[in-house]
Protein backbone atom coordinates (compact mmCIF):
# COMPACT_ATOMS: atom_id res chain seq x y z
CA UNK A 1 0.00 0.00 0.00
CA UNK A 2 1.53 3.26 -1.10
CA UNK A 3 2.06 6.18 1.55
CA UNK A 4 -1.24 8.25 0.15
CA UNK A 5 -3.64 4.99 0.54
CA UNK A 6 -2.15 4.52 4.27
CA UNK A 7 -2.99 8.02 5.19
CA UNK A 8 -6.54 8.58 3.59
CA UNK A 9 -7.58 4.94 5.43
CA UNK A 10 -6.22 6.39 8.65
CA UNK A 11 -8.07 9.94 8.16
CA UNK A 12 -11.65 7.51 7.31
CA UNK A 13 -10.45 5.37 10.37
CA UNK A 14 -10.77 8.38 12.75
CA UNK A 15 -13.60 9.86 11.03
CA UNK A 16 -15.78 6.93 11.47
CA UNK A 17 -14.46 6.32 15.46
CA UNK A 18 -15.85 10.74 16.05
CA UNK A 19 -18.54 9.89 14.49
CA UNK A 20 -19.82 6.79 16.50
CA UNK A 21 -21.58 8.66 19.81
CA UNK A 22 -25.22 8.66 20.33
CA UNK A 23 -27.24 10.74 23.02
CA UNK A 24 -27.50 9.93 26.84
CA UNK A 25 -31.08 10.58 28.28
CA UNK A 26 -30.98 11.14 32.45
CA UNK A 27 -34.45 10.82 33.61
CA UNK A 28 -34.70 12.49 37.10
CA UNK A 29 -37.56 11.25 39.83
CA UNK A 30 -38.30 11.36 43.09
CA UNK A 31 -37.03 14.91 43.85
CA UNK A 32 -39.55 16.62 46.71
CA UNK A 33 -40.32 19.88 45.04
CA UNK A 34 -40.58 21.79 41.86
CA UNK A 35 -38.57 24.45 43.27
CA UNK A 36 -35.06 25.52 41.57
CA UNK A 37 -33.03 23.22 38.85
CA UNK A 38 -31.43 20.35 38.38
CA UNK A 39 -27.90 20.00 37.78
CA UNK A 40 -26.85 17.08 36.22
CA UNK A 41 -22.64 16.20 35.79
CA UNK A 42 -21.23 13.73 32.56
CA UNK A 43 -18.23 12.45 34.24
CA UNK A 44 -15.71 9.90 32.16
CA UNK A 45 -13.27 9.33 34.56
CA UNK A 46 -12.95 8.67 38.71
CA UNK A 47 -10.37 11.16 39.42
CA UNK A 48 -12.32 14.05 41.30
CA UNK A 49 -15.69 11.98 40.65
CA UNK A 50 -18.05 14.87 42.83
CA UNK A 51 -15.40 16.06 44.69
CA UNK A 52 -14.02 18.16 42.10
CA UNK A 53 -16.49 20.18 40.01
CA UNK A 54 -13.92 21.87 37.71
CA UNK A 55 -12.74 17.67 36.44
CA UNK A 56 -16.56 17.00 35.47
CA UNK A 57 -16.81 16.33 31.94
CA UNK A 58 -20.01 18.28 31.34
CA UNK A 59 -22.87 19.31 33.26
CA UNK A 60 -26.63 20.61 33.04
CA UNK A 61 -29.08 22.25 34.09
CA UNK A 62 -32.80 21.12 33.38
CA UNK A 63 -36.29 22.92 34.86
CA UNK A 64 -38.17 20.85 36.86
CA UNK A 65 -41.47 19.88 36.47
CA UNK A 66 -43.90 17.64 37.82
CA UNK A 67 -41.28 16.36 40.42
CA UNK A 68 -39.06 14.91 37.60
CA UNK A 69 -36.54 16.42 35.12
CA UNK A 70 -34.82 15.17 31.96
CA UNK A 71 -31.65 15.82 30.48
CA UNK A 72 -30.15 15.02 27.09
CA UNK A 73 -26.44 14.82 26.91
CA UNK A 74 -26.00 14.96 22.87
CA UNK A 75 -22.75 12.99 20.92
CA UNK A 76 -21.97 11.65 23.66
CA UNK A 77 -19.38 8.80 22.93
CA UNK A 78 -19.18 4.63 23.78
CA UNK A 79 -17.24 3.92 27.20
CA UNK A 80 -17.63 3.82 30.94
CA UNK A 81 -18.99 7.25 32.48
CA UNK A 82 -21.18 7.91 35.29
CA UNK A 83 -24.10 10.67 35.80
CA UNK A 84 -24.42 12.61 39.24
CA UNK A 85 -27.31 14.88 39.75
CA UNK A 86 -28.21 18.27 42.30
CA UNK A 87 -31.50 19.64 43.21
CA UNK A 88 -30.40 22.91 43.29
CA UNK A 89 -33.47 24.23 45.10
CA UNK A 90 -32.14 27.80 45.95
CA UNK A 91 -30.54 28.61 42.57
CA UNK A 92 -27.03 28.97 43.61
CA UNK A 93 -25.68 26.06 41.11
CA UNK A 94 -24.26 23.79 43.84
CA UNK A 95 -24.63 21.30 46.65
CA UNK A 96 -25.40 23.15 49.88
CA UNK A 97 -24.36 20.78 52.80
CA UNK A 98 -24.43 21.34 56.26
CA UNK A 99 -21.31 21.88 58.90
CA UNK A 100 -20.40 18.41 58.69
CA UNK A 101 -20.76 18.12 54.47
CA UNK A 102 -23.70 15.79 54.99
CA UNK A 103 -26.04 17.34 51.85
CA UNK A 104 -29.18 19.78 52.40
CA UNK A 105 -30.44 19.30 49.15
CA UNK A 106 -31.01 16.48 46.95
CA UNK A 107 -28.67 14.16 45.06
CA UNK A 108 -28.10 10.89 42.75
CA UNK A 109 -26.21 9.19 41.04
CA UNK A 110 -26.02 6.38 37.86
CA UNK A 111 -26.95 3.07 39.16
CA UNK A 112 -28.72 4.95 42.13
CA UNK A 113 -25.89 3.87 45.22
CA UNK A 114 -27.00 4.62 48.87
CA UNK A 115 -23.69 4.41 50.42
CA UNK A 116 -23.83 5.72 54.20
CA UNK A 117 -21.81 8.07 55.68
CA UNK A 118 -20.17 9.11 52.20
CA UNK A 119 -20.56 9.83 48.74
CA UNK A 120 -21.05 7.37 46.26
CA UNK A 121 -17.62 5.89 44.32
CA UNK A 122 -17.27 6.39 40.66
CA UNK A 123 -17.68 2.88 40.37
CA UNK A 124 -20.89 2.34 42.17
CA UNK A 125 -22.09 4.86 39.69
CA UNK A 126 -20.62 4.08 36.26
CA UNK A 127 -22.14 2.67 33.19
CA UNK A 128 -21.25 1.34 30.25
CA UNK A 129 -23.04 3.98 27.29
CA UNK A 130 -22.69 1.88 23.80
CA UNK A 131 -22.66 3.54 20.54
CA UNK A 132 -26.48 3.82 19.93
CA UNK A 133 -26.59 6.34 23.06
CA UNK A 134 -28.71 5.19 26.43
CA UNK A 135 -31.24 6.39 28.52
CA UNK A 136 -30.74 6.16 32.73
CA UNK A 137 -33.46 6.82 35.57
CA UNK A 138 -31.98 8.46 38.83
CA UNK A 139 -33.64 8.86 41.79
CA UNK A 140 -32.84 11.77 44.10
CA UNK A 141 -32.67 11.06 47.40
CA UNK A 142 -32.62 13.50 50.47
Amino acid sequence: MDIKKAVLSLGILSLGTSLVAGDVTINIKGLKSSKGQVIVGYWTKADGFLDKMEKVAAKQAAQISGNAATVVFRNVAPGVCAFNLIHDENGNGKMDTNFIGIPKEGFGCTNDPRPKMRAPKFDEAKVNVGAAGAAYTINAAY
